[in-house]
């Protein structure tokens, strides 16, 4: 309900301001020349600058008005400007290298045995294979991940204009028997004589009605739609799309169209000088999209792991077996006195071997094995060279985002700024409601003056309004019927003005006196009711004659029990006396009655164009 009364207000102002419009545009109004710009005038010292004050809460959202008239197509608005890209994250720090493993301990020599007699000298036996390489010691374990950085907030992205749109409708006749050229006065026609195959839409600037059409045909563009529809039956129709540039003739247009959609005789095709219904459909440019925010900052780089230790080098492969005797026996030697026997030696005590501290020594430095103890009890002491730098880690993982930080508190306001000095050539002094003004030709003769309340005052003379303030009206289902309206006074108040007497009581009707265009706008709204559609009508009556066409019109039906406010304007252009009238139409199942309280008033207002 609260939207519905919101409507209401906003048109009934709108049907106001067309009075107050027409004010301006009165005939016994007469511009001067503007007069040449003053030389400015030095800017006086600029104050110190007060605090900003605190931001003030957002005004509600302004009712919706009424329908204004068809628009020209505006320029397709500027992409928005690419957001800056997001500084890149710190590289993480160099993990050091592992030390290098310490190499294997060298085996202790056995104690060398006594001498035999020396025997013949044999054949060189062949060199054992040699021993299997010692296993390669376990890879240290990897580092832990570094903590992931905290992700930037995206920036928000604009918001995107609304698309425009706009329908008008205008009454011809179809002609069948051309093809090509202006199709003559009234009517409409296609360039085949099978009409859904046509790519081409011929119209003449004249319709039905006798109105030249021209103004508002020479706005159909790219991108357009017209639609054909048989008067009586909106059940047969055809709609088209406009995919060139027309061509504007003296007399007719030619609209290169691709057929969208059809249905019943606009499928089969529509009879010759059959009443149709041309409806334009306007696309407005859609609104420029709003600048892409800001890319968060890259989170910190997590530290490497540090390198495990090398692996101990594996034991050295057992000697291989001596060659084979060889086949073939060397000369025998003179045979050597025999000696002596030589006692057996007492066997050796089992060496032992144990490893003492390791020192890391300096980069670059040889590594080095001290035997601290004895041949039979060696204890090694090593000192191992710190190694290279190692190459760097991987960049850890982008750590999570952190939580929002609290609003920090307002800061206390500034102090006011002093004012800055008065600049030359503005007066001092005045009061509300005067201007300032030139006195002589000399730079900064300056005055403050009253204007006389004459020099913008002016009569609304081809103005009229007609409200209903008193009874309500009931409206029988599925019958149209005209808007009765009270007596329209030639007051200035806000229910009715009407200083020409072009009102008709009896008709319900306002037949302005004089020929040209007029903004014409009218409102109703009928009580609350769920079921069906509400169809709110402005008609006109040409020639005065009882013969009345549609000129702007609205249907409605209610999301849940509410009531209907409807309302719609247009401009069209009079001849002297022609009469203008609201129409009802509703399908609720049940007879609904008119709201008249205040700002719910049916009203029809007319105002002339221009003098």
């Amino acid at each position: 309900m609260s939207d519905v009364t919101t409507q209401q207000t906003t048109n009934e102002v709108v049907a106001e301001q067309i009075v107050h419009t027409v004010e301006v545009l009165d005939a016994n109004l007469v511009v001067g020349p503007t007069g040449a710009t003053g030389a400015t005038g030095p800017a006086g010292a600029t104050g110190a600058t007060g605090a900003t004050g605190a931001t003030g809460a957002t005004g509600a959202a302004g009712a919706q008005g009424i329908q204004g008239i068809q628009g020209i197509k505006g320029d397709t608005g500027s992409t928005g400007a690419t957001g800056a890209t997001g500084a890149a994250g710190p590289t993480g720090p160099t993990g050091p290298t592992g030390p290098t493993g310490p190499t294997g301990l060298t085996g202790l020599t056995g104690a060398t045995g006594p001498a035999g007699p020396t025997g013949p000298t044999g054949p060189t036996g062949a060199t054992g294979p040699t021993g299997p390489t010692g296993l390669t010691g376990p890879t240290g374990p990897t580092g832990a991940t570094g903590a992931q950085g905290p992700t930037g907030a995206t920036g928000a992205t604009g918001a995107t204009g609304a698309t425009g749109g706009s329908t008008s409708h205008y009454h011809y006749r179809t002609e069948t028997g051309t093809t090509s050229g202006d199709p003559s006065s009234a009517q409409l026609g296609w360039n085949n004589a099978t009409q859904t195959s046509a790519t081409a839409i011929r119209v003449n600037h004249v319709d039905d009605d006798n109105q030249d059409d021209e103004v508002f045909l020479d706005l159909v563009g790219i991108g357009d739609f017209l639609i054909i529809q048989d008067t009586s039956n909106a059940a047969n129709y055809q709609k088209w799309e406009v995919t060139s540039g027309p061509t504007y003739n003296s007399t007719w247009n030619n609209y290169p169209v691709t057929l969208v959609e059809s249905a019943g005789t606009g499928t089969t095709g529509f009879s010759d000088n059959h009443a149709v219904l041309l409806m334009i459909v306007n696309v407005g440019a859609v609104g420029p999209t709003g600048p892409t925010g800001a890319t968060g900052a890259t989170g910190a780089t997590g530290a490497t792991g540090a390198t495990g230790p090398q692996g101990a080098t594996g034991p050295a492969g057992p000697t291989g077996p001596a060659g084979a005797d060889s086949t073939v026996p060397g000369p025998t030697g003179p045979t050597g006195p025999t000696g002596p026997t030589g006692a057996t030696g007492a066997a050796g005590s089992a060496a032992t071997v144990s490893v003492g501290t390791t020192t890391t020594g300096a980069a670059g430095t040889s590594a080095s094995v001290t035997n601290t103890g004895t041949t039979s009890a060696a204890v090694f002491e090593f000192t191992i060279p710190a190694g290279a730098t190692g190459a760097t880690g991987p960049t850890g993982a982008t750590g999570a985002t952190g939580a929002a930080g609290t609003n920090g508190t307002n800061g206390a306001t500034g102090a006011t700024g002093a004012t800055g000095a008065t600049g030359a050539g503005v007066a001092t002094g005045g009061t509300t409601g005067q201007v300032l003004s030139k006195v002589s030709a000399t730079n900064y003769d300056t005055t403050w003056t009253t204007v006389a309340a004459s020099d913008h005052t002016h009569t609304a003379t081809y103005a009229a309004r007609a409200t209903v303030a008193s009874a309500t009206q009931n409206f029988t289902t599925a019958t149209e019927a005209t808007v009765s309206l009270d007596t329209a006074s030639g007051s200035t108040g806000y229910a009715s003005y009407d200083p020409n007497s072009w009102f008709n009581n009896a008709g319900d009707y306002i037949a302005p006196s004089v020929a040209g265009f007029y903004i014409v706008a009218g409102s109703v709204t009928l009580e609350a009711n769920a079921t069906g559609y509400r169809e709110f009508t402005l008609q006109v009556d040409y020639a005065a004659n009882g013969t009345w066409s549609d000129i702007s019109s609205v249907r409605f039906a209610p999301n849940g029990s509410q009531q209907a406010r409807l309302s719609t304007s247009t401009v069209v252009y009079l001849a002297a006396n022609a009469r203008l009238r609201m129409r009802l139409y509703q399908n609720s199942g049940s007879t609904l009655a008119t709201v008249v309280s205040a700002g719910s008033y049916p009203v029809l207002s007319v105002g002339k164009v221009g003098s």
